[in-house]
């Protein structure tokens, strides 16, 4: 089926019905109004399957959702953070594996500024960040800067902005507070 002749719901469902309250209901229907109006104002696709109207479709962003499922440790594929005799040098955690949409979402949030996605971005830092100090003390988190260059060239720090959005979700554990 032609997917224009059937576009997909613009947000996932957060629950079974319509809201029982008039002024939620409204509020609702005026939001995708707006997104409707705003997609014709100033279209947008999907940055991994290219469907219309979202920077990331509901699908796609399961996808990346799914991917930083499950953040694991990294020394081995990178031998820079391994000494001669094989000792690690550096503690590293991936917050996903880089391929597929997860590298297609960071690459479009960091070099083309789709400032959309930091939600879902943040979202998979966050729980990289929270596997990477579990069960340790004494850690201290420092986001690695961006280069004058990229700085200047992108406009805006993307592990800064990433952090940002961290610090005003939900809380972060205990006590791995970001401050």
């Amino acid at each position: 089926m032609d997917p224009d002749l059937a576009p997909p719901s613009l947000v996932s469902a957060k629950h079974r019905e319509g809201h029982r309250s008039r002024w939620l209901r409204a509020v609702d229907q005026m939001g995708a109004a707006a997104a409707e109006l705003l997609a014709l104002a100033v279209p947008v696709d999907c940055v991994c399957c290219g469907a219309e109207d979202l920077a990331l479709c509901v699908a796609c962003e399961r996808q990346v959702r799914l991917l930083t499922r499950h953040p694991f440790r990294a020394e081995e594929q990178a031998p820079a953070l391994m000494n001669v005799d094989g000792g690690l040098i550096l503690p590293v955690v991936a917050a996903g594996v880089y391929r597929e949409e997860l590298a297609q979402a960071v690459l479009s949030f960091k070099r083309h500024g789709q400032h959309q996605l930091t939600s879902v971005l943040a979202r998979g830092l966050g729980q990289g960040i929270a596997a990477a100090v579990a069960g340790v003390d004494g850690v201290c988190l420092v986001p690695v800067p961006s280069s004058t260059g990229g700085y200047v060239k992108r406009g805006f720090s993307p592990v800064h902005l990433l952090l940002a959005e961290l610090r005003r979700g939900p809380p972060f554990p205990e006590p791995w507070r970001l401050t």
